[in-house]
C-alpha cells in the first residue's frame, strides 16, 4: 500500500506549485508487492471483517479490491508521470498464510498487479511471500542482494540515464525482454 501512497504522492507533488522543485528531483521509485491492479486478498480481508463482532469492513481495503475505481484513477493518472520516472516493481511468488496453520494460503499481489508494464519498468521477482518481501534473515539472502544491487545502481546512475543493472548473473524482465545484468559491488 505504501507503493500507492509513493504514487499518489508524487502526483499531487507535480500538480501542487509548492511542490514542483521537489517533484522535478523524482527520478525513480521502487515498489515492492505494490498492488497496482489491486488485490484478491483485499476482498477476503473485508469479508473476514464482515463476518467479525468488532470491526466493520473498511473503505480503505475496498478501496485495494482488484481493479477498483480508486486505483483505476491512481493508474491512469501515474501513467503521464512514469514515462519520466525509472520503475523498479519487486514482486511476491510465494503465497501467504492468511489464516494460523498455513489454512487459507493466498498470493496477496501477484505479478500481474505488482508490475505496470510500463516501457521503463524494471520487473524482478523476490523469493518471498507478502509479508517477507522486505524481511531478510542475514545479508547473504539473495532477496537482499538483489534489492541492494538495485538501490547500488539507482544511487550510481544518479544524474545519468538510468539503466538497469542488479548483480550479474541476475535476471531482469524489462518490456518483456530478459536482460543480463553487469554491476559490481566491492563492499558486502
Amino acid at each position: 500500500m505504501r507503493g500507492l501512497v509513493a504514487k499518489k504522492a508524487c502526483l499531487l507533488a507535480q500538480q501542487d506549485a509548492a511542490f514542483q522543485d521537489l517533484a522535478s528531483r523524482f527520478r525513480t521509485i521502487v515498489f515492492l508487492a505494490t498492488p497496482h491492479g489491486g488485490s484478491d486478498g483485499a476482498h477476503v480481508m473485508n469479508s473476514v471483517l464482515r463476518l467479525s463482532f468488532c470491526h466493520a469492513p473498511r473503505q480503505y481495503v475496498e478501496d485495494l479490491e482488484r481493479n477498483s475505481a480508486t486505483l483505476q484513477s491512481v493508474n491512469e493518472d501515474f501513467r503521464h508521470l512514469a514515462d519520466k520516472l525509472e520503475l523498479h516493481s519487486f514482486f511476491e511468488t510465494i503465497k501467504t498464510a492468511f489464516l494460523i496453520g498455513g489454512v487459507g494460503n493466498v498470493m496477496i499481489v501477484d505479478k500481474s498487479s505488482a508490475t505496470l508494464g510500463y516501457p521503463r519498468e524494471h520487473q524482478f521477482l523476490i523469493q518471498a511471500n507478502h509479508r517477507g518481501i522486505c524481511k531478510f534473515d542475514e545479508r547473504t539472502d539473495p532477496n537482499y542482494l538483489l534489492i541492494k544491487s538495485v538501490l547500488a545502481s539507482m544511487v550510481r546512475a544518479s544524474g545519468e540515464e538510468s539503466r538497469c543493472s542488479v548483480s550479474p548473473g541476475t535476471r531482469c524482465e524489462r518490456a518483456n525482454i530478459v536482460c543480463r545484468i553487469h554491476l559490481t559491488d566491492t563492499r558486502t
